[in-house]
């Protein structure tokens, strides 16, 4: 793996959440259709894996971090589909943090995010298998950027399903009905994770994360207007 430069890997593991840093009308990576680009990772053990290391069983792919309310309000509907298609492997990436804070920073080492990811299973009963992505985030960039993802591939690592919002309804739907469909639609509006549990993970993370979630929330609600508007105009 080579050495990722220093000023990218400070500026994706940004210290404080501004809307500014996404961008939803375009989401980059393997389309339906296409082959999934392999990548490296690392296991919770610190060894190093490869996303072609699962091919030959279907895979369900979602990004995350433990300071993401979407990824953790998605944790237990995601084990409940794990355990219903026991046919299918289901990984989380661990990708940078969406909102550091003072109690969980933004990262600096591959062992504070190997640590932050051990977190998962104890706090929040994370059940699948989780692998994590090089500091510089790697593969997070080439599957869209996106804080809360989810791909579907075949077999043979073949992209079927992808969006860049995960809703574990719509996972369960193609694993139900439609695995041998091209599923080319791949904007969701974003599930609403509560506010309780929104306030207990940013909360957790530093009471800062809390306060710059706030700030960007008008910022956040404009972008995921334009991405809906955005994509009724590719669909017409």
């Amino acid at each position: 793996m080579n050495e990722p430069d220093i000023q990218d890997t400070a500026e994706y593991n940004y210290t404080n959440f501004k809307a500014d840093y996404y961008n939803f009308t375009e989401f980059k990576g393997a389309k339906a259709g296409e082959k999934a680009i392999d990548f490296d990772a690392f296991g919770l053990d610190g060894e190093k894996v490869k996303l072609s290391d699962y091919f030959g069983t279907w895979l369900v792919l979602e990004t995350g971090s433990f300071s993401c309310p979407m990824y953790v309000g998605n944790i237990q509907k995601m084990n409940r589909l794990a355990k219903e298609f026991n046919d299918v492997r289901f990984l989380v990436l661990y990708v940078r943090e969406a909102h550091p804070g003072s109690s969980v920073p933004p990262l600096k080492s591959i062992k504070e995010k190997l640590d932050h990811a051990k977190r998962l299973p104890g706090e929040e009963n994370e059940q699948r298998t989780i692998i994590v992505d090089t500091l510089d985030g790697n593969a997070h960039k080439l599957y869209g950027s996106y804080p809360d993802a989810v791909y579907i591939l075949n077999p043979q690592g073949t992209v079927v399903f992808r969006s860049d919002w995960a809703i574990p309804s719509e996972v369960q739907k193609v694993l139900s009905q439609g695995r041998n469909e091209i599923h080319k639609r791949d904007h969701y509006e974003p599930g609403k994770p509560s506010l309780p549990m929104t306030f207990r993970v940013l909360k957790r993370a530093g009471l800062n994360a809390l306060w710059d979630f706030i700030i960007g929330l008008p910022k956040l609600l404009t972008m995921h207007k334009d991405a809906d508007e955005a994509y009724s105009r590719r669909s017409e």
